[in-house]
């Protein structure tokens, strides 16, 4: 009896062993395709808006030292939000073990189900020397570091609009195209936040106008 029973034990030790390996590559299979989910939208936008928020941030910090009133308020806002949305932006990077910055700017991430609008402003941002439509040069950049008064904070103004219309569509395509619900839900709220910020910039841009 005892020596009829070993195949089926032996069997049965065979599947048990089995079984985790099983576990193991299944599991691996489903890392390598979130992976592959990631890098089709969440890694690219966060990489991208990482370098769009840097400039923000530089020129935030540049007008919060040289304006008063609304307009160093706003200039604060924006480098305090856009400094702690970098922070999370890296992390998530890191966790994910990817690159902090793309190593090319491209906005070809944002191709697939692209609208018509995204369509003409992937064109645009490669019609442009940075490939990123609306980042400020280096000569603008420049000219707002030696500007004072209200020559400043017109060109501030004028900057950060650019600055602020360019992050939407990237903003509103990884709201709706993200894989990771987190990313989707922090693209949103930061759509909503610079859309807010673009209203406040433009009223200024029309005060100052009518000032002239």
């Amino acid at each position: 009896m005892q020596s009829r029973l070993k195949p089926w034990l032996l069997a049965l030790g065979v599947s048990v062993l089995s079984v985790p390996v099983s576990i193991q590559i299944w599991q691996a299979h489903q890392l390598s395709l979130q992976q592959q989910a990631l890098e089709v939208t969440d890694i690219p936008f966060l990489q991208h808006m990482t370098i769009h928020h840097d400039q923000a941030i530089t020129m935030a910090q540049i007008m919060a030292g040289k304006s008063t009133g609304v307009l160093k308020n706003l200039a604060r806002q924006i480098e305090q939000t856009q400094r702690s949305e970098t922070g999370m932006f890296k992390a998530w990077l890191m966790l994910w073990q990817a690159e902090p910055l793309p190593r090319t700017i491209n906005m070809d991430w944002m191709n697939h189900n692209a609208t018509a609008d995204e369509a003409l402003y992937i064109s645009r941002c490669k019609a442009t020397d940075g490939g990123m439509e609306g980042l400020a040069t280096v000569s603008q950049l420049n000219q707002l570091t030696t500007a004072q008064g209200e020559e400043a904070e017109r060109l501030f103004v004028s900057l950060m609009i650019a600055h602020h219309e360019s992050a939407l569509p990237m903003l509103a395509y990884a709201a709706r195209e993200a894989h990771t619900p987190a990313v989707r839900q922090t693209a949103q709220a930061m759509w909503a936040e610079q859309r807010k910020e673009l209203l406040t910039l433009q009223a200024l841009r029309n005060s100052q106008s009518t000032a002239k």
